[in-house]
């Protein structure tokens, strides 16, 4: 046997390293025949799906619900200025000189400080029965029951509601009017003297 036969069954690992140029073209022609045979089939009325167009693609959003607003805490509701306020009440904007007025007015500055000295010297049952004498109303915690109390004490109890003639009439502090459960309401109202 001659080693320099180049058609020996010898070294069959090294022609199969080196691809022949007869390879190539045969595989390149068995290509051609397999998109030429999808050609014909298309030409003869075969049923295929069209192909779209990389550029026609149409994707169809889908709407997103409404999000729910967020429950607020304690602390951001304290933090939410009053330009932020969601009442909706359309009643007149007071400027600050007008609510420093009022409150001046009901005396604001002496009945938190009554309501600071009271506090450690009566219990509830004293601020109820104090209520009761001046006919106020004697439902709600101590610090309702302390308010309450020193408001009247300084200013006198107020009276009834004129409107019901059996509601008790208070403050609103963010209105700043008084107000009843009839929604009745009033800048000033009328005022007895405080009994002990």
């Amino acid at each position: 046997m001659s080693a320099a036969d180049p058609e020996s069954p010898v070294h069959p690992a090294k022609k199969a390293e080196q691809p022949s140029k007869k390879a190539d073209s045969v595989d390149i022609q068995d290509d051609a025949k397999v998109d030429n045979a999808q050609d014909d089939a298309n030409i003869d009325g075969e049923d295929k799906k069209p192909q779209k167009a990389k550029g026609t693609k149409k994707t169809v959003k889908k709407e997103q619900p409404a999000k729910k607003p967020k429950k607020m805490g304690k602390k951001a509701k304290a933090k939410k200025t009053k330009d932020e306020d969601d009442n909706s009440d359309d009643g007149e904007e007071m400027d600050e000189n007008g609510v420093a007025y009022i409150l001046k007015e009901r005396h604001q500055e002496k009945i938190k400080k009554l309501v600071r000295d009271i506090k450690d010297e009566y219990s509830l049952d004293d601020l109820k029965n104090m209520c009761k004498k001046n006919d106020l109303s004697q439902f709600g915690e101590k610090w309702m029951l302390l308010d309450r109390v020193a408001d009247a004490m300084v200013n006198g109890p107020p009276e009834r509601c004129p409107n019901c003639k059996t509601g008790f009439v208070y403050f609103d502090k963010k209105k700043l009017l008084y107000c009843c459960r009839c929604s009745y309401t009033s800048k000033t109202i009328k005022r007895e003297e405080w009994k002990d």
